[in-house]
């Protein structure tokens, strides 16, 4: 699994792009930041069970987004 205490504490950063070009995605943000389209969010999760969520992503069960939140 991740370990994500590990990767935050660290500041490191995880990027990864699973289809589609970077103008693709760059066009996708700027439609969703504009309201013209909307992410499927599927689950959001606390900071606590993000592990549980990577670890449940790779598995292609969920349709939408994984979203984390942070409670500050």
């Amino acid at each position: 699994g991740v370990n994500l205490p590990y990767l935050l504490g660290h500041n490191l950063r995880v990027h990864g792009v699973n289809a589609g070009s970077r103008i693709a995605h760059r066009k996708a943000a700027l439609a969703m930041s504009a309201g013209k389209l909307k992410p499927v969010i599927e689950n959001i999760v606390s900071l606590a069970e993000g592990p549980q969520a990577v670890a449940h992503a790779p598995k292609a069960e969920q349709f939408g987004k994984v979203c984390l939140q942070f409670d500050l």
